[in-house]
């Protein structure tokens, strides 16, 4: 039979045989065949990125203790709270302050980083929660959005945000 060889994003070749019952092959033309493996592409691509979304959810939401990500991320998080509690509390004596100020901003600024997408993962995989009030894309990452937790985060992270558009210190 006819081959048709394809790549896949210039590494992966892919050979498709004319005449083949497999659905990533093609009968007539290559564009059909083109056609279908771009579907396939796009179906496995679809099928990582939720098994990657669930994988997010199941690390940052349920906190499992068998689960060594989620333990880790859970301990990272905690540290990195405790370690801004601190932080807010050595720059506060002046002398400090005026000492390592530097210090403090750059860790503001990291910590702010890691919570943000650590927020922006939260919203992201909402829709993977069990509770089917979380299930529409949109209005359940608004629902999540709307949770005590949630906003606890979001204010958390706002002020260092509003600071680029108001002038006064927000925290």
């Amino acid at each position: 039979p006819e081959i048709y060889t394809l790549s896949l994003h210039d590494a992966l070749p892919i050979s498709l045989y004319a005449g083949s019952r497999d659905p990533l092959t093609c009968r007539r033309r290559p564009q059909e065949a083109r056609g279908r493996l771009r579907a396939a592409t796009e179906g496995a691509r679809t099928a990582m990125r939720l098994a990657s979304r669930r994988r997010t959810y199941e690390i940052l939401d349920v906190g499992r203790q068998d689960d060594d990500a989620s333990r880790v991320a859970d301990i990272v998080l905690i540290a990195l709270v405790s370690l801004n509690v601190l932080a807010v509390i050595l720059e506060s004596l002046p002398s400090l302050a005026a000492s390592y100020g530097g210090f403090f901003l750059a860790f503001e600024t990291f910590s702010v980083v890691v919570f943000s997408v650590e927020y922006v993962l939260r919203v992201w995989s909402a829709v993977d929660r069990d509770d089917a009030d979380y299930g529409r894309p949109l209005a359940g990452r608004i629902r999540y959005m709307l949770t005590p937790m949630a906003l606890i985060d979001l204010v958390a992270i706002l002020p260092f945000y509003l600071g680029f558009f108001v002038s006064f210190d927000l925290r």
